[in-house]
């Protein structure tokens, strides 16, 4: 390694751990090390405007003050593995879980909530580009028998599933787009995001809804998926799911980035 080479990677450990001791050689006798500090709240300055631009509801939640000290905080602990901050922050929701787990504040899970819902919106409308399936490709598949190419249908790599705590979804959308919620199933915890059109779109599910596209989400398997969904709620018309989720670009038949936020 050269020792310029060195001097960088120094460096960045003193800007992700606050250590300047390996830097010492690189000092002259008359510096004061403090001015490394410059640097190092540039850094944080930077994380915090991310995360702010990342969590913009959990912010409105928080106040100002309070967001930025649990940015502060997170940061510390979780340093930014890439310079590109636009998706930093996947963390926050599971760091805010540990930090509160034996707080008495009420309002603690409806942060958790805030903060799963952003960053699941966030991570949808980044998600890589892929074509959803169309219903002529549907057609084929049906129409040919083809059971084995029905099976590996999955969900697109936008979609996000959240599971709140609370129903905390309507007043998410009011902070989001300042505007008031018109959603289905309201009192359902079970939300799905996905991307249209490079519109990220949202949906509250109801108990069969959510089973079929949490199994498919597990499983890749529609099969499993329209049974465990039918074990659920033996009323309800899986076909009429399959459909809709088809219409709105859900469904693809080649995705590897699908996950289920919890």
């Amino acid at each position: 390694m050269s020792q310029l080479d060195a001097f960088f990677e120094h460096f960045a450990t003193y800007i992700s751990t606050g250590d300047a001791s390996a830097l010492s050689p690189y000092l002259s006798e008359t510096s004061n090390p403090e001015f490394l500090k410059v640097y190092r709240n540039g850094a944080f300055k930077a994380g915090v405007d991310a995360l702010s631009a990342n969590f913009p509801t959990l912010k409105k939640v928080l106040g100002d003050e309070p967001f930025k000290s649990l940015c502060r905080s997170y940061i510390s602990e979780n340093w930014p593995s890439d310079t590109r901050l636009s998706s930093y922050g996947d963390g926050l929701s599971d760091y805010i879980r540990k930090c509160t787990k034996h707080s008495s504040d009420p309002h603690a899970s409806r942060q958790v909530d805030f903060a799963m819902l952003d960053y699941a919106w966030l991570s949808s409308l980044l998600a890589r580009d892929e074509a959803p399936l169309s219903a002529q490709s549907i057609l084929a598949i049906l129409n040919d028998n083809d059971t084995q190419g029905l099976d590996q249908l999955q969900l697109s790599s936008s979609v996000r599933l959240v599971q709140l705590s609370g129903n905390n979804m309507l007043e998410w959308v009011h902070l989001k787009f300042n505007q008031d919620g018109n959603l289905n199933h309201e009192n359902s915890k079970s939300l799905l995001f996905w991307r249209q059109d490079n519109v990220v779109h949202y949906r509250v599910l109801n108990k069969f809804e959510g089973q079929f596209i949490r199994t498919l989400a597990d499983s890749g398997s529609i099969f499993d998926a329209a049974e465990a969904a039918i074990n659920a709620q033996p009323n309800e018309d899986v076909s009429a799911l399959f459909s809709a989720l088809l219409s709105s670009g859900v469904l693809t038949q080649s995705s590897t980035e699908t996950q289920a936020i919890l």
